[in-house]
């Protein structure tokens, strides 16, 4: 949580800078869209003079589609399928190749970090897979299952 001139906060998760220019003087040329106010800390975020907002109702959750692989039945479980828009979502960006998450699986309490694929691998379903990643849970057979819920916890 960040203040500027004129006890304007700013809560940014990248550390994002954010400007907001003097109302006498012309304001940068900028543009925001789909604008999310979220303070993980509270159930409101109080806002200067206008309305407080809400956090969402929800955690930020992959959803696994299927569990199978282009390795074949063998890898069942070990990977997992899933819609990229599930981790897009998450970083209000594009998911690229080989990007490593720390997560929780919630059907098992499973916490550790996961790899993500940008692209499906064999899975009936999903556009992108993924799997556990050595820390501390390293990649097995059978640690997913179709149904799962994978909360994000972290970027690594």
């Amino acid at each position: 949580l960040k203040k500027s001139e004129g006890d304007v906060v700013h809560n940014t998760r990248f550390e994002a800078p954010v400007w907001c220019a003097d109302p006498w003087y012309t304001a940068a040329n900028a543009t925001v869209k789909d604008l999310r106010i979220y303070d993980p800390f509270a159930n409101t975020m109080p806002v200067q003079s206008g309305p407080t907002f809400s956090p969402p109702p929800y955690v930020h959750t992959i959803h696994v589609l299927a569990i199978d692989h282009n390795h074949g039945p063998s890898f069942d479980g070990m990977y997992f399928h899933f819609d990229k828009k599930d981790v897009d979502n998450f970083l209000l960006r594009p998911l690229k190749n080989k990007e490593r998450f720390k997560v929780r699986v919630t059907r098992t309490n499973y916490t550790g970090s996961v790899i993500l694929w940008a692209s499906n691998n064999g899975g009936k379903r999903g556009n992108a897979h993924g799997r556990f990643d050595k820390d501390p849970i390293g990649e097995g057979k059978g640690y997913f299952k179709i149904g799962d819920m994978i909360e994000i916890i972290d970027i690594l």
